[in-house]
């Protein structure tokens, strides 16, 4: 049972009270799969990214609250180091530094600004994940951080203004390579943690480095050597020639005669350039950890993130204290074997903390229009399949991109019920299930796979090509992962248990429907249909058949065929047949796609004799009452009026 049993009940108490505030922040320590409390229970994550985001402090205050109040414990401030004037007009550069001459000199404001945020996260309970990178530019007059005389240091302006004048795609990955094989660029980095960590919130009295908000501190965000080297993302002049020198130091070590860098042929020199590419890479993250550790934070550290090949993946198992990984999902996780979590398997490790640090609907793909409609069912896929595969955190992408969408009471100037991946503020669509979600993800409502499967990985084979470096190795048919949760090993010896178990599951064909190894989660691809039944929620995304009707154990639905999501939950630490306190979001489309705010649910074998239910969501319907009719034991909610509603039995 695990974290099921004492972490649920404990979880659930918290939430008894659906408007109770949430408490600072306690420490947290990555202690297996899991971050886990001063009384080591775990602590999982729900979280949202925060893009260059500045606000003024009314809209600071309103937008902590209300991230609160939509269940989130965890933001991930992104792209702080961006110049974003674009996203921030007005302010000096739209960054956390002022950027007119160096790239060293903070910009007041925006820390003021970014201070007086995080003390308000903090007070509405919600961790920090923060970078040391974070989209960061660099700037000709940087040089001063260390003089190579005259002609070094003219040298080194040029190649930062050719790197600046290129355009963002060719210099974004380029840009991250730089402190790896600069040593100016390494020092800027370096000065920037440090006044990152050590600085003193004037709002909180405290320093992120020994604050319990800050949970990880990440280095690089999306990079690894292997991905950039291979894509053929150059230095300018200046740092391409430090790297040859170093290349060719490392070959003639060896006893290897010279190669150019990036057009290595030979087995013998892709595996000599493969291992100079992991030494340089864990030779920058102990430099930062080292700098990082003086400052004084003692929790997870990240080389970088995201799914770029077996090397990165294997790297940061080794050198990272939690992993993370991002994924742009499709929603319609019933159309095929393969859905997001069959990718996430390439990088969830056992024995670490794993958060997916952003995630959303797919940017592209296949039917992207269709992806849009029926993202609504992504909450309820993400937050079961989350903890039934043990994953730590899922943080949504993104909040907002700048301030523009935000307005000053904390939501969105507009929210409208279509897409938006990068102002989610806006997207009604999404937010009608985040609270329900959060809830069944954070307290355990969704019990971890009874027989997890581990697939262990002893030798990493050089590769000189984009697609081998992708291809990945699952070593399972697709399917699987959905009655198995799927973790990864480096570089130990494969246990008889775990041979036989991946013998099978890489030979065999899954059964259909996919039926996860609790009872809990059914993935059903003929009826194209996602349910999860657990005696603390009933939950079901997709079609409703030619009936138009969905049975869960508690929880009914009828109206017309189309597309149906919704999930209920428990508030109050009971199972469902025994709360006092529900709460149920809703999304329904016709045939044709089209939102149809209609639909009979009814909810059978509750206790108490009164239900009476409170309007949530649309946020314009917030706070009308409604009562429940009765009739034969079985409860019936109003059809039209609401996309989340508070359900509270009264005497």
């Amino acid at each position: 049972m695990r974290i099921f049993s004492t972490h649920l009940l404990g979880g659930l108490m918290l939430a008894a009270t659906l408007a109770a505030a949430a408490a600072e922040p306690v420490p947290l320590k990555a202690q297996g799969d899991n971050f886990v409390d001063p009384a080591g229970k775990p602590v999982k994550l729900w979280g949202i990214n925060l893009v260059a985001f500045y606000p003024d402090r009314p809209t600071a205050a309103a937008t902590a609250k209300n991230l609160a109040s939509l269940g989130i414990n965890c933001a991930r401030p992104h792209h702080m180091l961006r110049p974003s004037g674009d996203w921030n007009p007005g302010m000096a550069s739209g960054a956390l530094m002022d950027y007119r001459s160096d790239s060293m000199t903070p910009a007041p404001e925006a820390w003021d600004r970014f201070f007086f945020l995080t003390n308000e996260l903090r007070k509405n309970g919600i961790y920090l994940l923060l970078s040391v990178g974070d989209t960061r530019h660099y700037r000709p007059d940087d040089v001063k951080v260390l003089d190579g005389g005259e002609a070094d240091n003219l040298a080194w302006r040029k190649s930062v203004e050719e790197m600046n004048r290129r355009h963002w795609k060719e210099a974004i990955d380029a840009r991250k390579m730089m402190p790896l094989f600069d040593e100016r660029a390494a020092r800027v980095v370096e000065n920037y943690a440090r006044r990152l960590l050590t600085a003193v919130n004037p709002y909180s009295g405290r320093k992120f480095a020994d604050d319990p908000q800050l949970l990880t501190v990440e280095l690089l965000n999306e990079f690894a050597l292997d991905y950039v080297v291979i894509c053929n993302n150059r230095l300018p002049e200046y740092q391409h020639r430090e790297l040859t020198a170093q290349w060719e130091a490392y070959l003639k070590k060896h006893g290897t005669a010279p190669c150019d860098f990036y057009t290595v042929r030979a087995p013998e020199q892709v595996r000599l350039r493969a291992d100079f590419m992991r030494e340089a890479q864990t030779r920058y993250f102990r430099r930062l950890e080292k700098v990082i550790r003086e400052c004084g934070y003692r929790g997870s550290i990240l080389f970088s993130n995201l799914w770029e090949g077996e090397p990165a993946a294997r790297l940061n198992a080794e050198l990272n204290g939690s992993i993370e990984d991002h994924c742009y999902a499709d929603p319609r996780v019933y159309l095929d074997p393969k859905d997001f979590v069959h990718q996430k398997t390439l990088t969830k490790v056992a024995g670490k903390p794993y958060i997916l640090g952003e995630f959303n609907h797919s940017e592209g793909g296949r039917d992207l229009d269709d992806q849009k409609r029926k993202r609504a069912m992504l909450p309820l896929a993400a937050a079961a399949n989350a903890a039934f595969q043990e994953w730590s955190g899922i943080v949504w992408f993104a909040w907002c991109h700048g301030g523009g969408a935000v307005g000053s009471d904390g939501w969105a100037r507009r929210e409208g019920r279509v897409s938006s991946l990068g102002n989610l503020v806006e997207d009604g669509m999404t937010l009608d299930h985040l609270r329900t979600a959060g809830l069944l993800f954070k307290n355990g409502m969704v019990r971890p796979s009874a027989s997890p499967v581990r697939r262990h990985l002893d030798d990493i084979p050089p590769v000189r090509d984009y697609h081998g470096l992708m291809r990945g190795r699952t070593g399972y048919k697709p399917g699987w992962q959905s009655i198995h949760a799927i973790h990864k090993v480096f570089g130990k010896p494969t246990p008889a248990a775990d041979a036989a178990a991946m013998n099978r599951i890489s030979t065999e064909n899954p059964p259909e429907p996919l039926v996860s190894d609790t009872g809990e989660i059914i993935r059903d691809l003929k009826r194209r249909q996602l349910l999860v039944k657990t005696p603390f929620a009933n939950g079901f995304g997709g079609e409703s058949g030619e009936s138009g009707s969905v049975a869960l154990p508690v929880l009914g639905y009828r109206g017309q065929p189309g597309f149906v999501t919704f999930l209920l939950v428990s508030a109050d630490g009971r199972s469902l047949t025994q709360s006092e306190s529900l709460l149920l979001s809703r999304t329904t489309l016709d045939a044709q796609g089209k939102e149809a705010d209609d639909g009979v649910f009814t909810l059978t074998g509750l206790s108490g004799d009164f239900w009476t239910g409170r309007i949530t969501r649309p946020r314009e319907a917030a706070g009308k009452t409604v009562t429940l009719r009765r009739s034969n034991g079985i409860w019936e909610l109003p059809a039209a009026g609401w996309h989340e509603i508070e359900l509270t039995a009264t005497d």
